[in-house]
């Protein structure tokens, strides 16, 4: 490599080795080189440089546009190497952290460019394993035009335990766990929509400027993804067309099998998606319908999540962030040539035209109220506007019979000039009947035009108070928008305003009005949460709106003068979609006097969907009662009532929630039993019990199992239960738990977890203690790494605890 290459400087270090700008004496050209990184205990693995070796060089072949050229690979003395084309431009996260997240139109026109990069490696049976913001890069072209490039593309795989490094340590978060797919902390197999999730967590950053998953500490962030804890797109940028928000969150699903299948069926659904607002709605021959995202309610519970201590915020959802800086162009830099490519350049998409790139999101169309000079009734009349800079001229729009509007009627006395064909009669003049008329066909001519009249001037009075409604809509949308907003003051004609322009049509703007409902805060009187339960709930509105207004909307607000709409219209309505959303938004309101209303729901409605959401709101009832200890006898009775297993092991797991003595009775007994179904129910329901009197049960179960799949539930139950930051317990106490635990860790992967958790919980020496017993008594490599690697930091902590390493070393 010394002999072709001259290295020139260092350009950077990451989690995956360092790069070099360097020189090729051969080709003469700059390029770039990046060094993978090795363990300094771990050699070089001749067979992983011999597959990097293959899977790079397939790389190479591809010579893609949107992915980083690679020009050759090898390995020396210095362990494996990867020369690529030298890039020059930013990467998205230095973009929107110095500027500001995308505007809607780079955004479109980026997404499109990764998503091309990444069908083209997929179709070579590539996967990244490490996409984030800062391996995304613009480059700016001649003609001014941003071109992404894709970065070390399928490198993680080569890097020493990356995952180990961002995932363990207690001090401090990395880049890479912002983006990581929750199979990749689950150590499960990774495939094409582990990639799907990352970029998906890319988009969701470009856009907003936040991470969507969040915590100040590795675990927490961790458990963010694994409890699928974040904030919709659309409610921090509802400028952004909602189709753009579903598709992005469908990339981000908890479940692999819930997100696209590959890039390409995410951009071939991104295309048809993207409509030109000019395109016949029903084209022939019409194209299959694109394959509607799957999403899964922020906050839903994981699916056998891997052992992870709970976030705080995983009771009470957070208030969701702000972008901080308005989206802004992108441009670029100020040492280019000029731009042939503007991003104010108009772009017939679905979201509408934009009025500049800062600009709240368009809001129904308002016809300027401006009268023309001159209007006759011939179809094809030019419409000359008063000034060119208030409208532009259009066509009169032919008619089987034309109508006077209100704009043809000139205001100006008997001067007027406009006129209306009917007969030989010029409206604003008196009619001069022909000679030889009867009285009769005189009367049929005053009682036409008295119509005529009359219903100009009806047009006239409602034109004058859709253009008065139109501008107030645009005000209020305006506001809503702006982000710094968070309560819209409104009166009753701006609430009926703001949910008929939801339940009418489609309407660009329908996300900043979900928000301006969700903080309308009533000026006259009226109960705002009370007018929207029953629009929602009465009102002949499309599914998706009804479960908006109701799961997002509603929750939001969690007033309880929605409840009881909210309760009956649970129970009557057939449809179990929208059933389960008005029980979902009883989860932030329900109060204890509901409880036995959810558990009858639970009890005998037939949809499993309408029953999961009554569980989750008797669940947030008892988690936010100060006595909850009290309904344990009123689910125990349930429990012994339930007809089917599935009511059965409902109750079981609210039990745990409800805690005290006579939940405990019941748990307790299953766990003699020998019903596996339900003893894995109540280990499940041990999690969530509300102090530690469960543990020592926990631990003797644990003790006594020999199975092989209802021992590691319980395992990981007991870590789950100890690193639960809400329950407060003294120094003695936890560590007496910690050992009971750490004496049941029998197998590598055990003691493994034991290891993580003391790291981030050592505050004192004993964690050592223990882990120096694992090192000592296992044969297990990875364990005697992980034990001197914990050990080391647990004491680089406590120096700093101490105040000083010689303090520490006298103790």
């Amino acid at each position: 490599m010394q002999d072709r290459y001259e290295i020139r400087d260092k350009l950077g270090q990451g989690g995956l080795g360092a790069v070099y700008r360097a020189y090729d004496r051969t080709l003469k050209r700059e390029v770039a080189i990046k060094r993978i990184s090795t363990s300094d205990d771990v050699p070089h693995n001749a067979e992983a440089t011999k597959q990097m070796t293959q899977e790079t060089g397939a790389l190479a072949a591809l010579q893609h546009p949107h992915i980083v050229t690679i020009y050759d690979v090898g390995t020396d003395e210095e362990g494996p190497f990867v020369v690529m084309e030298l890039l020059k431009g930013k990467t998205i996260d230095e973009i929107v952290e110095s500027s500001a997240p995308l505007t809607w139109k780079d955004f479109r026109e980026f997404a499109m460019q990764v998503q091309e990069g990444l069908i083209a490696a997929q179709d070579l049976g590539l996967v990244h394993r490490d996409l984030k913001p800062s391996n995304l890069m613009l480059n700016w072209l001649p003609s001014g035009k941003f071109q992404v490039k894709i970065v070390d593309f399928g490198l993680a795989k080569f890097a020493a335990e990356p995952i180990f490094q961002d995932v363990t340590d207690g001090d401090a978060v990395y880049g890479s766990i912002f983006f990581m797919a929750p199979e990749q902390f689950e150590r499960k197999k990774i495939d094409k929509r582990t990639d799907m999730y990352a970029i998906g967590c890319v988009y969701y950053f470009a856009l907003t400027g936040v991470m969507p998953f969040q915590g100040e500490t590795g675990q927490q962030v961790m458990a963010a993804h694994l409890e699928h804890r974040v904030v919709p797109v659309s409610e921090l940028r509802p400028d952004i067309p909602s189709w753009v928000c579903d598709w992005i969150m469908w990339h981000m699903n908890r479940l692999p099998e819930d997100r696209p299948e590959n890039t390409r069926e995410a951009l071939q659904t991104f295309i048809q998606l993207d409509v030109p607002i000019t395109q016949s709605m029903t084209p022939d021959p019409q194209p299959p319908a694109p394959k509607r995202p799957r999403l899964l309610v922020p906050g839903a519970e994981p699916v056998a999540p891997a052992p992870v201590a709970p976030s705080p915020a995983s009771e009470v959802r957070p208030a969701p962030p702000v972008t901080q800086t308005m989206p802004k162009p992108l441009k670029p830099p100020e040492d280019a040539p000029p731009s042939l490519h503007t991003t104010d350049q108009q772009t017939l998409v679905s979201a509408g035209p934009e009025a500049s790139p800062d600009a709240p999101p368009p809001a129904a169309a308002v016809i300027p109220n401006v009268p023309p000079k001159v209007a006759t009734a011939s179809p094809t009349a030019e419409v000359v506007p008063t000034s060119t800079a208030t409208a532009k001229p259009a066509r009169a729009v032919p008619t089987a019979q034309a109508v006077p509007t209100a704009q043809a009627v000139q205001a100006t006395g008997p001067a007027a000039t406009e006129a209306s064909s009917f007969g030989h009669t010029t409206i604003g003049s008196t009619p001069k009947p022909p000679k030889g008329l009867s009285s009769s066909a005189k009367i049929v001519i005053f009682s036409v035009l008295g119509v005529l009249i009359l219903l100009v001037s009806w047009m006239i009075v409602t034109k004058m108070g859709t253009n008065k409604i139109n501008k107030r809509y645009n005000e209020l949308v305006t506001i809503t928008a702006m982000p710094t907003t968070k309560e819209l003051p409104v009166n009753k004609d701006d609430l009926k305003i703001l949910l008929d322009s939801v339940g009418t049509g489609a309407n660009t703007s329908r996300e900043t009005v979900y928000k301006a409902l969700a903080i309308a805060q009533s000026t006259d009187g009226t109960d705002v949460d009370e007018a929207i339960a029953q629009f929602a709930t009465k009102e002949t509105l499309n599914d998706d709106i009804r479960v908006s207004l109701l799961s997002r909307v509603l929750r939001k607000r969690a007033n309880p003068s929605s409840l009881n709409y909210l309760l009956n219209y649970s129970k009557t309505t057939q449809n179990e979609q929208v059933a389960a959303a008005a029980l979902t938004a009883l989860t932030e309101i329900g109060g204890e006097d509901q409880v036995d209303d959810f558990i009858d729901i639970i009890q005998f409605s037939p949809s499993n969907a309408i029953r999961k959401a009554a569980e989750g709101a008797l669940e947030g009832i008892l988690k936010r009662s100060t006595h909850r200890e009290k309904w344990g006898q009123t689910l125990a009775d349930a429990y012994a009532e339930a007809s089917d297993d599935s009511t059965r092991r409902t109750m079981i797991r609210l039990l745990g929630v409800a805690g005290g003595p006579e939940s405990r009775k019941v748990l307790e007994g299953i766990l003699e039993g020998d019903n596996m179904l339900d003893q894995l129910a109540t280990i499940e329901a041990m999690k969530s019990w509300p102090d530690d009197s469960m543990f020592e049960p926990l631990m003797e179960f644990l003790e006594a199992q020999s199975d092989d799949t209802v021992r590691p539930k319980a395992f990981t139950a007991g870590y789950v239960f100890l690193m639960d930051d809400k329950r407060k317990r003294s120094d003695e106490k936890t560590e007496a738990m910690w050992r009971r635990l750490s004496e049941n860790a029998k197998t590598p992967k055990e003691q493994d977890t034991v290891i993580s958790g003391l790291v981030q919980i050592a505050q004192s020496e004993w964690p050592i203690e223990i882990i120096q017993d694992f090192g000592e008594n296992s044969t297990n490599d990875r364990v005697i790494d992980r034990s001197e690697q914990a050990i080391t930091r647990i004491k680089e902590r406590l120096v700093i605890l101490k105040g000083s390493k010689k303090d520490f070393d006298e103790e």
